[in-house]
């Protein structure tokens, strides 16, 4: 089976190129589809600019809107606008002392602990 020629190859990758950015995929994506350097696929998109610009002057495509991408409509998720169950303050305080007790606890018995092991290989 013989491969095509390499500018058949090259018209159905820039053919692919411009499909994929009439869908919406950027330069980066298109170029992550390929396999490609993201300046890679921009060369050759502007590449097909200049030539379309040669052949039709009067409905010329600027370089800038290679860079455009169309974007959709902002859809908020449902978390952002959950209402929060209101806080205890007294409840919180409580917790949070608790806690800081809890800590304080663990931290005499590591020491402890420490200076017991210290005391013990002082002996030996």
């Amino acid at each position: 089976m013989a491969l095509p020629s390499q500018s058949e190859r090259t018209f159905q990758m820039l053919k692919n190129f411009l499909q994929l950015r009439d869908q919406g995929l950027s330069i980066k994506e298109i170029a992550y589809k390929f396999n490609l350097d993201t300046s890679t696929v921009y060369r050759n998109l502007d590449r097909v600019v200049q030539q379309y610009n040669a052949t039709h002057p009067d409905t010329p495509i600027t370089r800038e809107s290679l860079l455009e991408r169309p974007h959709s409509p902002h859809v908020p998720h449902e978390y952002s606008y959950a209402l929060l169950a209101p806080v205890d303050i007294a409840q919180f305080r409580k917790d949070l002392s608790d806690m800081l007790r809890g800590v304080d606890a663990l931290l005499v018995t590591i020491a402890s602990d420490i200076l017991g092991q210290e005391m013990l290989d002082l002996h030996l």
